[in-house]
């Protein structure tokens, strides 16, 4: 009876990861090339890698990736919808529950992730190639090393062992912060196994070995010293930061112009479910005999139930003018704070609250590197995004050991949910191809009639793409000419 039901389940997943499959698929065969992919599509990518990236940076997979991706369209149309669907398996498995309901939630979660940062990664090849890869590599290890939270020491085989070399190694070549980042995590896994089991894995040393290789032929590119110079046109470091109070402004002015802007303002839904979630923890949590400790509660609940109440009024411009930045940026610190306290204070299941904290905290500490740095953009918050459903699913899985959870319901409103925003996906990328098509065709008209102005007209809910159409002169326009092979001296003209 148990294969019976076994084997139901991995059909069902099979089917379902078949699914999810197709459906990245349609989405990367409808999205056009964009922004930087016309520049790496191009003899200047092949330019760049004759001289192996030199003065450029040490992304040496995620160029050499977007090389590709940008030349073969079948392995562009496999990549993308494979990475993609990894991404939601290896959120599952970082949770360590198989499960439709957590398959359901994850893929929603991920699905409502801000327009400006799915601009910069699923829908623009070179974002995907750089910050979506990554952080599927990084969760593959996430995936292996998470029985160091149970309460049984954990064990590896042989080619988990062997494997994580590669893996450390090629995980550093893609993302600067990724890099740091990791260099941090495979310290920490190391410092935490000893501290709870009395001893150093192996596993977790070679990882440790291979990232620290990885970072030292990343940052061995000369761009890095030339930004750390101050020589670079575009990249440069915050490097006025030389006492506690310059310091505490520098942090301040990144978080209120760029981290709060692109990523916290825009990620609604994950505060909303985070929110929904801690009033469910609090209210298991809240005893008679402890006055003291309900106060902490309701104060704890406050804040987490208004946040979003507030987040939802200021983004419908309800408030906007009338409170200033200022209250906003201190609001949602306050809330990310909270969120942190109620989880130490309401989760009594050691496990469950070290797994949790260990992604809730991962989320910011991958955002740490972006306060020293210009500039940075949406593509670099897909990591702390996907960190924090994965510490849901947890939460969630939490609650439901505790049978605080009703799934059923949960499930029915997830699952019509998703049909309804895979539909609008489905329907938005079917519009953005069409177009793209027709334009593209007028734009060889027009090369054919030997124009020297060629129109270029805007593509439909271009907010779900980075730089669709090329500025008229400039960098883009010089790459777009090129990789379609227009003439230097025509002039393209944007118009709606």
């Amino acid at each position: 009876m148990n294969r019976l039901i076994k084997s139901r389940e991995d059909k069902y997943y099979v089917i379902s990861f078949m699914a999810i499959f197709s459906f990245y698929l349609y989405l990367a065969y409808s999205t056009p090339l964009t922004g930087d992919d016309w520049f790496w599509g191009s003899d200047n990518g092949l330019k760049e890698l004759e001289d192996w990236f030199s003065g450029y940076n040490g992304r040496y997979l995620g160029n050499l990736t977007v090389i590709v991706l940008t030349r073969i369209e079948w392995l562009k149309l496999a990549l993308i919808p494979l990475f993609s669907t990894l991404i939601v398996i290896l959120m599952i498995n970082s949770s360590k529950k198989r499960d439709s309901f957590y398959l359901t939630l994850s893929l929603i979660l991920i699905l409502f992730i801000p327009t400006n940062i799915y601009s910069q990664t699923y829908a623009w090849v070179s974002g995907f190639s750089n910050y979506v890869t990554s952080i599927a590599l990084v969760l593959i290890y996430t995936s292996v090393i998470k029985n160091v939270f149970e309460s049984d020491e954990p064990m590896y085989n042989k080619w988990q062992t062997f494997f994580v070399i590669p893996l450390g190694l090629g995980t550093q070549l893609f993302v600067e912060h990724i890099t740091l980042y990791v260099l941090f995590l495979s310290i920490f896994i190391i410092c935490f196994s000893f501290y709870k089991f009395k001893r150093v894995y192996p596993l977790h040393v070679l990882y440790l070995c291979s990232s620290i290789i990885g970072a030292i032929i990343m940052f061995s590119n000369s761009a890095y010293s030339t930004i750390v110079g101050g020589n670079d046109d575009y990249r440069s470091l915050n490097s006025n930061t030389y006492n506690f109070i310059t310091f505490i402004k520098v942090i301040y002015s990144v978080y209120k112009n760029q981290v709060y802007p692109i990523f916290i303002s825009n990620s609604i839904v994950l505060i909303i479910v985070l929110s929904f979630l801690c009033k469910i923890l609090i209210f298991r949590s809240l005893k008679k005999e402890n006055k003291i400790k309900n106060y902490v509660y309701i104060v704890l609940l406050s804040i987490v139930l208004f946040y979003p109440i507030y987040a939802i009024l200021i983004n419908l411009s309800i408030l906007y003018k009338s409170i200033p930045s200022d209250v906003s940026i201190i609001f949602s610190v306050c809330y990310f704070v909270s969120v942190a306290f109620v989880i130490l204070l309401t989760v009594d299941v050691t496990k469950y609250k070290y797994h949790i904290l260990f992604y809730y905290f991962s989320a910011w500490l991958i955002i740490c590197p972006l306060f020293f740095v210009n500039p940075i953009g949406p593509r670099n918050f897909i990591a702390p995004y996907i960190f924090l459903i994965v510490a849901i699913l947890i939460i969630f899985q939490y609650l439901e050991v505790h049978k605080l959870l009703e799934k059923k319901f949960v499930k029915t409103f997830l699952s019509l949910s998703l049909i309804l925003v895979s539909i609008s996906y489905i329907f938005t990328f079917s519009s953005i191809r069409y177009s793209d098509n027709l334009r593209m065709k007028e734009v060889i008209d027009q090369v054919k009639d030997n124009k020297s102005e060629i129109i270029l007209r805007k593509l439909p809910h271009d907010h779900y793409l980075w730089m669709s159409s090329p500025e008229e002169e400039g960098f883009h326009s010089e790459a777009f000419k090129q990789y379609y092979g227009i003439p230097k001296d025509t002039r393209l003209i944007t118009t709606p």
